[in-house]
């Protein structure tokens, strides 16, 4: 039966009293049902098997599915189709879904792997009741394939429709993931969502997050990439006060396919549903975190409390003068950085304050993170402040700064930054990665009276961000031997995977400008092997002037702290050169130390012969300058005990 319409027409006293349109057999005898059961004539080829030539449709949210396999070259050679309600068991056709007429479900066949559009398509989900219409005649199935029906659930309606061939199982999904999680997303901060697949994904299927901000009246999707079992994706960053709803999806479809879908006229949005086959929605609640300001300033004068996108919003309010005295910033969450976050001196301007303290809150990891050609953060001629990561109670702060240029850097100290101190935080950075070269991961630039001097860096790990190397990790370049970098404590700090394949690199790089640093308690090491491109020499820790150093209880080697782990290993057929200590200093009166280094586990492979100055592998290295190198505790080089803890492979190079 069509869906046909009866009106009734009421009138009293010559007037219209009501305007009254029934559905014929259908709503005053059903309601408003929705499809339940998907009818195949294809029944003895078929796994699960069909009851009653009928498969139950699982309500998945938005619509309903069902899944089914052919074990053997399917039978009879035509098959048919029809969504009604009821159940397998106990099917009912006084609503049901399939071509009008018969002729409607002949001569064209219900296409697979495509979203039908019953306004368009007369072999479709069309709307019948009281048992009306045709079954629809399909495609040709194939054998050993697996066929996932989908329906949207509108009741009283037409619906679209679809049907997907694959040659596997479509994965099914166990464990979402985020990063960051719910309540520490802050402004423009991009969140990763990890996936675990039940299998390794079949050859032409895809998994997507679709997320939305207007509860999926408009969407997007982005496609996760899979190693195995476990997928990555990332949903771009959104502005603060934004909630963002999302859920994955597997498809056989491309991305470019499923935007042509979306796309196409009388589908829209709910294409994504058509051309899922399987997905994952929170029990169907959908996975979802709001967006907020990560970033809270305490202060003892001016405004006592307010709340910022990021880090540099939050130094802005200082430097004019919003928040005094002593202040405190909590790190709530993860802030995106897209342009330096610069302090200014206490008494530039309107900034006026004695020392400010900046910690991880909310007992979670939190990062500030940005792609700056430049300074992350940048302390400019500002003094008393504190970073500190913690690492207590849960809380954990990383602050990186994944720009390769070389003019970047992670945290930059400058126009005499005095007593500042960096402790129990992870800084990543990438400077120079892309060049030959570049600063450092934590840089001590120019001064402007005095330098740059007593600030400590201690209890860090400092690092590249990501894959990309930075130059060094530690780089001081002062303004002049008058206006130095001085009386800085680097201690007890893991310095590694600083590296350059065509410029010398080095953990901890003091050059021109800076003088009487304490150097203790640190570990060098990389965590892989290095390749060179070009001859150069590698460095731990290196000094070019100044004097008064002391550089104890180092160690040098190894992939990991303590020189343990597995090789420092530097690779390549060029003249690679390593020192493990180098250092030159002024003939003042000042004296340098050099106590209880331990240089060990080391592996270079060059093709350098050099047999002056400092060879091809040296532990320690001294050009210039007045030191006392294992006058009260002795340096290690190599070990005590075992053997080939440094080996040197020489490589011959041989050219036309």
């Amino acid at each position: 039966m069509r869906n046909d319409t009866l009106t009734f027409l009421f009138v009293k006293g010559g007037m219209t009293l009501c305007l009254v349109s029934f559905l014929l057999a259908s709503v005053w005898q059903v309601g408003f049902a929705q499809p339940t059961v998907f009818y195949t004539n294809v029944s003895s080829t078929v796994s699960p098997a069909l009851t009653n030539s009928r498969l139950n449709l699982n309500d998945v949210g938005a619509f309903r599915q069902t899944r089914f396999q052919t074990t053997a070259a399917p039978a009879p050679a035509t098959q048919t189709y029809a969504f009604h309600t009821g159940t397998a068991t106990s099917p009912d056709y006084s609503n049901n879904w399939r071509p009008y007429t018969f002729g409607d479900g002949t001569g064209i066949s219900y296409a697979l792997n495509t979203v039908t559009v019953p306004s368009t398509v007369l072999n479709s989900a069309r709307w019948n009741t009281g048992g009306g219409g045709n079954d629809g005649n399909l495609e040709a199935l194939s054998n050993n394939t697996y066929y996932t029906v989908n329906i949207q659930e509108n009741a009283a309606a037409n619906n679209l429709s679809a049907i997907w061939s694959t040659s596997f199982n479509p994965v099914t999904f166990s464990a979402v993931t985020q990063s960051p999680l719910n309540n520490a997303v802050g402004s423009g901060v991009p969140v990763t969502v990890n996936i675990t697949s039940s299998t390794s994904l079949g050859s032409g299927e895809n998994v997507f997050v679709r997320y939305s901000t207007n509860g999926f009246t408009t969407s997007n999707i982005v496609q996760a990439t899979f190693s195995a079992t476990a997928g990555t994706a990332i949903i771009p960053g959104q502005l603060t006060g934004i909630t963002v709803s999302y859920y994955i999806f597997s498809s056989n479809r491309t991305l470019a396919q499923l935007a042509t879908i979306v796309g196409t006229p009388g589908i829209g949005e709910v294409g994504y549903d058509m051309a899922t086959l399987n997905l994952i929605n929170n029990a169907g609640a959908n996975y979802a975190y709001t967006v907020f300001n990560p970033v809270t300033v305490n202060a003892t004068g001016g405004t006592a409390t307010a709340d910022y996108a990021d880090l540099k919003q939050a130094f802005d309010a200082i430097n004019s003068g919003i928040h005094t005295l002593a202040i405190t910033i909590l790190i709530n969450g993860f802030t995106n950085e897209t342009v330096s976050a610069s302090l200014n001196a206490s008494g530039v301007g309107a900034s006026n304050y004695t020392g400010i303290t900046i910690n991880p809150a909310g007992g979670g990891a939190r990062t500030i993170s940005g792609a700056i050609a430049g300074h992350l953060i940048d302390l400019n001629g500002a003094d008393n402040v504190t970073i500190d990561g913690l690492n207590s109670g849960g809380n954990s702060l990383i602050i990186s700064n994944t720009s390769t240029s070389s003019a970047a850097s992670t945290i930059r100290f400058i126009a005499d930054a005095t007593n500042n101190t960096v402790t129990r935080t992870n800084l990543q950075g990438s400077t120079g990665a892309a060049l030959s070269s570049g600063l450092g991961v934590v840089f001590f630039s120019t001064g402007t009276v005095t330098g740059n001097d007593n600030n400590s860096i201690s209890n860090c790990d400092i690092g590249p961000a990501g894959a990309n190397l930075p130059i060094n990790g530690i780089y001081s370049l002062g303004t002049s031997t008058a206006i130095d970098n001085s009386g800085m404590m680097v201690l007890n700090n893991n310095i590694f995977n600083y590296f350059n394949t065509n410029s010398a690199s080095s953990g901890l790089n003091a050059n021109t400008g800076t003088s009487g640093w304490t150097i203790n308690g640190n570990s060098f090491f990389q965590t892989a092997t290095r390749t060179y491109g070009s001859a150069n020499t590698h460095n731990a820790i290196v000094t070019t002037n100044g004097s008064g150093y002391t550089i104890n209880n180092n160690f040098i080697g190894g992939s990991a702290a303590s020189a343990g782990g597995s090789a420092y290993a530097m690779a390549g057929t060029i003249a690679t050169r390593f020192v493990g200590i180098n250092v030159s200093a002024g003939t003042t009166t000042a004296v340098n130390n050099i106590q209880g280094n331990t240089i060990t586990n080391i592996l270079l492979n060059t093709s350098s012969g050099a047999a002056t100055t400092n060879g091809i592998i040296c532990g320690i290295n001294v050009t210039a300058g007045n030191f006392n190198i294992g006058t009260t505790t002795g340096n290690t080089i190599g070990a005590t005990t075992g053997v080939d803890n440094i080996r040197e492979f020489r490589r011959l190079q041989v050219g036309s």
